[in-house]
């Protein structure tokens, strides 16, 4: 594989940079420092002046409150920013994989949601997001994976900023109960599992649309309390509440679990299971 541009410095680009280390692939990761992706002067000179075969684009806003709070910023980062990336990348012929999100849908039924199903998003940021998969869409050399509670480290070393982190860091704490929803459903991904799913795709090729997300699925409630029994604490700590009465800001869909119609992600998936990762993950000091 040529080498790699990752944009944005969380979570998923830890994952992708440290999956392209370990195959010892060349490979950039440029923060909002040096490539603020609402510049689109400046998307094109970095990109230019790096000439990559492939951009992993992963800066995005990401905080679904703030989003919906700012709709107008949402757009500009995430549909705006995409749109200078995608431009950028024409000039040098780079493909471009915008890594998107399961809030696209609006979580109306309980089976899951493949790649083919239409997109109908509850908020700010799944609408922003889907703009940013329609400007990508639109270019040839344009592929969109979808995951979903993505938690690991950060590339840049920064308190992240993720559902299972919040969960260590109020089950250590303190002792009394948490609450947390129990009428939400969700797959999630732990990033470095989430960088080796996509670079083993692109070896196999990806469909424009690909959903990975890692093996099982639970309430946000169901996944507290497996990440407090890893954390040695009782799972009781965790009090499961509905979301009419938790609300926080923004909607969010009831049903969101990912799944991928494609045999070979889906295959990889089950390997690469949730649970191994979040002991991984909340083991790791």
């Amino acid at each position: 594989m040529p080498g790699v541009l990752i944009t944005g410095s969380g979570m998923v680009a830890g994952g992708l940079a440290a999956a392209a280390a370990d195959r010892g692939m060349e490979h950039s990761v440029l923060s909002r420092t040096d490539l603020d992706v609402t510049n689109a002067q400046q998307a094109a000179w970095q990109i230019e002046r790096l000439n990559p075969g492939v951009i992993f684009h992963t800066a995005a806003l990401t905080r679904v409150n703030h989003c919906e709070e700012d709709p107008a910023l949402a757009f500009e980062v995430n549909a705006g920013g995409t749109a200078s990336i995608v431009a950028a990348a024409q000039a040098c012929g780079a493909v471009v994989v915008l890594f998107s999100t399961d809030y696209v849908f609006d979580g109306s039924r309980e089976q899951g949601w493949l790649e083919a199903d239409e997109p109908h998003p509850l908020n700010a940021y799944g609408r922003s997001k889907l703009a940013a998969e329609r400007v990508v869409l639109e270019y040839k050399k344009g592929q969109v994976i979808r995951t979903s509670g993505v938690f690991g480290r950060r590339f840049d070393g920064k308190q992240e900023r993720n559902f299972f982190g919040a969960i260590r860091e109020q089950v250590t704490s303190g002792t009394g109960k948490i609450p947390v929803v129990s009428d939400q459903y969700s797959a999630v991904c732990y990033a470095p599992f989430l960088g080796k799913m996509v670079l083993e795709g692109l070896d196999n090729g990806l469909e424009r649309i690909e959903h990975m997300v890692c093996r099982g699925s639970e309430s946000w409630a169901g996944w507290a309390r497996l990440a407090t029994g890893i954390l040695g604490f009782d799972p009781d700590r965790i009090e499961p509440v509905p979301s009419k009465t938790h609300f926080t800001g923004a909607m969010r869909p009831m049903h969101s679990v990912l799944k991928s119609s494609s045999p070979e992600v889906s295959e990889m998936g089950f390997r690469y299971r949730a649970i191994d990762g979040l002991s991984e993950y909340l083991s790791d000091d």
